[in-house]
């Protein structure tokens, strides 16, 4: 067999093998992408269920580590509190409630402390279990609610400012959310039989500020 023959056979062989390493490519490239796909999915649905079921039951803490204690800085009062949770709440978006409220508008927030951790001198987180509300006419309740809240708070020419404010996720995500954010002596009052009574007591705190306001015995 001579070179022109060899050279003939090795060309018809590459011609024929040719067609099958690009079949080979296409093969794995579609292959990885299903893989990376899969990968994709595998980790969103191991973090869903990280969120909504913790590990074991327990999740991973990833707010400040301060120490907790129970009470408010010098300066900063349970009314600068209720003030700056009504205004961020009820006085942003498009309705503006509070800017385009009349006489019979009443904005309203109690809450209790459950801990204080200060950064600094000038800088601290509070955490509040929170009822507000936006009420109308003779103490009927247009909006608002009862919710756990952290408020970052930053002291500015003598006075505290509110710089954010946390809420904790809805439906499965709630307890992993709080858990995440809030220090876990907090985070497991809030999952206690305590925290009942505790909502009770603001809320009865609550009502009566509307009643004083509307001058009325029922808050509907």
């Amino acid at each position: 067999m001579n070179d022109t023959n060899i050279k003939n056979i090795n060309e018809a062989y590459e011609a024929y093998e040719e067609p099958k390493k690009k079949v080979y490519v296409k093969l794995l490239i579609f292959l990885a992408l299903i893989a990376a796909l899969v990968i994709c999915w595998g980790l969103k649905i191991v973090t869903f269920y990280y969120k909504t079921h913790g590990i074991g039951g327990y999740y991973f803490y990833k707010g400040c580590d301060a120490e907790v204690v129970h009470q408010l800085p010098e300066g900063l009062t349970d009314e600068d509190i209720s003030n700056a949770v009504i205004m961020r709440t009820y006085n942003r978006g498009e309705a503006n409630d509070y800017e385009n409220a009349g006489k019979n508008d009443f904005f309203v927030e109690s809450h209790y402390l459950m801990g204080v951790q200060s950064i600094d001198d000038e800088t601290c987180k509070v955490y509040i279990l929170s009822n507000d509300g936006h009420y109308k006419g003779a103490g009927n309740m247009y909006s608002g609610g009862l919710v756990v809240r952290m408020l970052d708070f930053k002291k500015q020419d003598d006075n505290w400012t509110m710089t954010k404010m946390w809420e904790p996720r809805g439906g499965a995500m709630y307890e992993g959310s709080i858990r995440e954010t809030i220090p876990s002596e907090l985070a497991d009052l809030i999952f206690s039989d305590e925290e009942t009574e505790i909502k009770k007591t603001i809320t009865d705190e609550t009502e009566e500020k509307v009643k004083a306001y509307y001058n009325t015995d029922e808050v509907a």
